[in-house]
């Protein structure tokens, strides 16, 4: 797949996902039922919607659509996802529209018209801007809008301050310094992460040995005894992955984490568990080029936390070397999100990740 059709399929499903949010983040099977009971119909701005399955439906927000998009799914979710926002008495008035939906899909990136009333970046300039494609709209209001999301979230982590003897991880208080035990114990409440690595492997998806490699690293005074509770920390963090609702964990990683240290074999395990994790359905992994990683986010390792109840606004976690900063201030999540989400618009789609991973992986071979 060239370089313009990836670019392009990453744009649409971005804006298929800003309009997943106004909708009010529906799930897949709601999305089936309303794609199966409207077969064969015209929905707004008659769109002959289509029946779709959960799979494709989590396949294209999810950007994991293998041999390319086509554009009656595309319309169909967009589509459908109108009739459900309606149903829920939502305001589709942040939603892309079709027109600007079909220009994407068929011009590329430079077709989305950028909202600063700047010319359009050309599409044959290799070095032409990102399009400023409006991310703050992503996450639609709760109750009371945005102003309550913020404040709601802002108890929530005073109340996680508070609850540290009763998390599930104190037994390793110890060894969780107290910057960081506030995500640990959200961790198991949030139903999406969205997460740039710049340094190392996320922590969810390390394997032991990878995980004990780049503890002892950190920390190169640290016994055997300590290693080994810290990794199994990690490895107990995994099981959001593993349960009933599992965590939705997408991952962009810096290409120099798959640069080879000291250990090939160490590496060349946690490559094989990546490319196992990116097909998972709820896990995405992508790779993106340092220079284009630095360009579009300065503050290094950054996640943004997304909570399954609707009246929780989003938080942003910025891990430092020897500290946590969350921010949870409009603006700043604003900014954050922005960031986050043209990271993986610049970053190599999730198929072409997988394939470099393999290369990578088979280069490792002893």
């Amino acid at each position: 797949m060239d370089e313009s059709r990836t670019d392009r399929y990453a744009a649409v499903v971005f804006l298929l996902r800003r309009c997943y949010g106004v909708a009010g983040e529906p799930s897949y099977t709601t999305i089936a039922k309303v794609a199966g009971e409207n077969d064969g119909r015209p929905g707004p701005e008659g769109v002959l919607i289509e029946a779709m399955g959960k799979s494709t439906a989590n396949d294209i927000l999810l950007g994991k659509h293998k041999r390319g998009l086509r554009w009656r799914a595309v319309e169909t979710l967009w589509a459908v996802l109108h009739l459900i926002a309606k149903e829920r008495g939502l305001d589709t008035a942040d939603m892309v529209s079709r027109e600007e939906l079909h220009r994407c899909y068929h011009a590329g990136l430079s077709a989305v018209s950028p909202r600063n009333g700047a010319p359009s970046p050309r599409a044959e300039d290799p070095g032409a801007d990102r399009p400023d494609v409006d991310l703050n709209a992503l996450r639609p209001g709760g109750p009371g809008g945005r102003a309550a999301q913020q404040a709601a979230v802002g108890r929530l982590l005073e109340e996680v301050r508070r609850r540290g003897p009763d998390a599930w991880w104190h037994g390793f208080r110890d060894i969780v310094p107290g910057w960081f035990g506030p995500y640990l114990t959200l961790e198991p409440e949030l139903r999406d992460v969205h997460t740039y690595a710049a340094r190392r492997v996320p922590g969810l998806l390390q394997t032991p040995d990878y995980a004990r490699y780049v503890i002892a690293d950190d920390l190169p005074h640290a016994s055997a005894a300590e290693l080994d509770r810290r990794v199994e920390l990690r490895m107990r963090r995994r099981q959001v992955l593993h349960r009933t609702d599992p965590l939705n964990y997408w991952a962009v990683i810096d290409e120099r984490v798959l640069e080879p240290g000291p250990f090939p074999g160490v590496l060349r395990d946690q490559v094989d568990h990546l490319i196992a994790m990116a097909e998972v359905r709820h896990v995405v992994v992508q790779v993106v080029r340092t220079g284009d990683a630095e360009r579009i986010i300065t503050a290094g390792p950054t996640t943004l936390l997304r909570f399954g109840e609707p009246r929780y606004g989003d938080l942003v976690y910025l891990e430092q070397q020897d500290h946590g900063l969350y921010l949870h201030d409009n603006d700043d999540v604003a900014h954050f999100t922005k960031s986050i989400f043209a990271l993986q618009i610049a970053a190599l789609p999730p198929s072409r990740s997988l394939e470099l991973l393999r290369e990578v992986r088979d280069r490792l071979q002893p």
